[in-house]
């Protein structure tokens, strides 16, 4: 639960993101969030999908990568990314909480620089708990606030234990509390 962004902001982030996050970062994310192929994975709050895609690529034909945002011009930047290159396992939902999507079914959750744009994170957090899988692994990227303070939020929901702190980066994997 968030509160959407003018149209002139989200292309202002996306070209932003896009011209900031090189190839060789949004990589690194991917590996650190111990994605493997056939993997369905949920991007929370994905933007104009610059980790979308490239995990879709990943992940392969018998994976799925749900995106999701509250925001409409990221479907319409996603869709048309996917249909360009050809990938047919995206499913995008325009969302600012609730996700139309089985339970226990995600096998990796991304919270990529969006926890300090969340009303409700605890809201959030219980949403994304409940899609994911007991062995899944929700994969936290804490940007614009301190790491120490979007560690707290979501420790503070008592659904995730920390699994791995990467010490010089804002890269964190929790492991939901089942």
């Amino acid at each position: 639960m968030s509160t959407q962004m003018s149209n002139f902001n989200f292309n202002l982030m996306s070209f932003f993101m896009t011209a900031f996050k090189k190839k060789s970062f949004i990589e690194k994310r991917i590996r650190e969030s111990q994605i493997k192929k056939d993997d369905y994975v949920l991007d929370y709050a994905c933007g104009p999908g610059i980790f979308t895609i490239p995990i879709a690529s990943f992940i392969g034909e018998q994976g799925k990568v749900i995106a999701a945002d509250i925001h409409p011009l990221a479907g319409e930047k996603i869709c048309k990314k996917a249909s360009n290159m050809v990938l047919t396992n995206i499913e995008f939902y325009q969302t600012d909480c609730e996700l139309p999507i089985p339970d226990n079914s995600i096998n990796v959750a991304l919270l990529f620089d969006c926890i300090h744009m969340f009303k409700n994170i605890n809201k959030i957090l219980a949403e994304i708990h409940q899609v994911l899988r007991n062995d899944g692994v929700l994969s936290v990227d804490i940007h614009h606030i301190k790491k120490e303070d979007g560690m707290s939020l979501i420790e503070k929901s008592n659904l995730f234990s920390l699994e791995m702190n990467h010490d010089n980066s804002n890269h964190l994997l929790y492991k939901p509390r089942k």
